[in-house]
Formats: C-alpha cells, sequence, structure tokens
C-alpha cells in the first residue's frame, strides 16, 4: 500500500497497485475518485478532502514514522496491516530481526536509515505531468501522459523560437476529445482524466534536450480545464 497527502488540500491517495497497471477512473461519488486496471480490478482511491473523516496527526503517523522502539515500529505495522514477513521483505530485514526488534530484544540498528526505508513503504510513485517530445527537424512528436502513461503521436512545429499555440490544444484533447478542434487530428481521451486537478507539462526537444515551454494545467470548477505557460524561456540541455 502507498499513502499521499497533501496537507495543503488535504487530499489522499491510498494506492494498492503500480501506476503503469492504470487503466481506467472513475469519480464514484464526487470527491471520490477509484483508479482500475483493465480487469476491473481497484488500484487506487483518490480522496479530494478527508476533513472530517481522519486525523491530520494519524496520516502524518505514517507518511512520516519515528521508530524510537519496538512498540513504535509494532504500530506502524499495524496501521499498514503488514504482517512481520511482509515488513521484512519490504525493507530487506530477517523476519525473526523485525520480531526481536519489535520485543525490544535487539536494539534497532541505523534508526534514521530505518525510518527512510519505512517512508518509501507509503509513498506512491506516481507520475502526474504531461511531457511533450518534439523534434524539429521531423515535425513531429509524442505525447506522454504521465496519470494513463500513453505514448500518443503529435504534429509540433516551432515558431519564433516558442511552441506552435497547439499545445493548449493537445492537451485539451487529451482531457476531452469531443471538444471542437479542427486544428489537430482527434487524441484519445485520458481515461485517468478525473484525476487531472492541477498538474504540469513541459515541451522538450528531442533533438537537442532543450525544455521549450513549459506550464499548468488546471481543472476548473465547471469541469473544464485551463492550460497555462508558466515558464516559457529556453533551458540549457538535459544531462
Amino acid at each position: 500500500m502507498r499513502i499521499a497527502y497533501d496537507e495543503k488540500n488535504r487530499g489522499l491517495l491510498i494506492a494498492f497497485g503500480e501506476n503503469a497497471l492504470y487503466s481506467q477512473s472513475e469519480e464514484v461519488v464526487p470527491g471520490v475518485v477509484i483508479d482500475f486496471d483493465e480487469n476491473g480490478k481497484p488500484l487506487a482511491i483518490e480522496i479530494e478532502d478527508v476533513e472530517g473523516l481522519i486525523e491530520a496527526d494519524e496520516i502524518k503517523k505514517l507518511l512520516q514514522p519515528r521508530i524510537e522502539n519496538g512498540g513504535d515500529l509494532r504500530k506502524f505495522r499495524d496501521r499498514l496491516g503488514l504482517t512481520q514477513e511482509q515488513l521484512g521483505k519490504f525493507i530487506g530485514i530477517p523476519r525473526n530481526t523485525i520480531a526481536r526488534w519489535e520485543r525490544e530484544e535487539l536494539p534497532i540498528e541505523r534508526v534514521v536509515q530505518l525510518e527512510l526505508a519505512l517512508r518509501t513503504i507509503t509513498r506512491p510513485s506516481l507520475r502526474t505531468d504531461l511531457e511533450i517530445f518534439f523534434s524539429d527537424d521531423e515535425g513531429e512528436g509524442v505525447l506522454e501522459c504521465g496519470f494513463c502513461e500513453q505514448r500518443l503521436p503529435i504534429e509540433m512545429q516551432l515558431r519564433d523560437g516558442g511552441t506552435d499555440p497547439s499545445v493548449a490544444n493537445i492537451i485539451h484533447e487529451h482531457y476531452d476529445p469531443g471538444i471542437d478542434n479542427d486544428q489537430i487530428e482527434s487524441i484519445p481521451r485520458c481515461p485517468n482524466w478525473n484525476r487531472w486537478k492541477t498538474t504540469r507539462w513541459l515541451v522538450r526537444n528531442s533533438d537537442s534536450g532543450v525544455v521549450v515551454s513549459r506550464g499548468s494545467v488546471r481543472v476548473l470548477r465547471h469541469g473544464e480545464i485551463e492550460v497555462t505557460v508558466s515558464f516559457p524561456t529556453v533551458n540549457a540541455p538535459a544531462a
């Protein structure tokens, strides 16, 4: 299980599977989104605002474990619903060592490293951004969506040192292919469009590695999206 918590917006994401297996998202009730694999198995649940449902301190205890003794370790493991053997496999420690730590028969070694390792258990490795790669020579490119991991072929051009205005159209099309857009060919809708809240995008020249422009995507209250450019200047080539 992986957990991510946005303290500012009080949003909670609990992931049970790998991001690469996500196939579709559904907002089952307002503010609650479930991600599924291609067979319909739930892989994650996102609650936009957990205020009044879960104590923030309890979430922080999972995301920022403090292990001072065996009792702390046992409480952390119980919160995650893991056996000693399962926890041992996650952090590369024999089960009997975990048991002896919890019974305080052995001192817990390298406490800071242990706390960092435990944090990785709860943090989801979810990519939530959009990258557009294009070749200036070939005039074509690819949209990589972090929400659905699709690689979609697109047409891209440079104009006066900046990106073609179709960048916003491409992003809009991937969010909602039903929009009236004659400038580009139809792009499949992201099956996880429900998880688009506020995310980042960038356009990179695949010939040189230079980031030509970047910005953000924000989902508005009435369901439309707003694409803005926040950093249009050219970066140094990527290493």
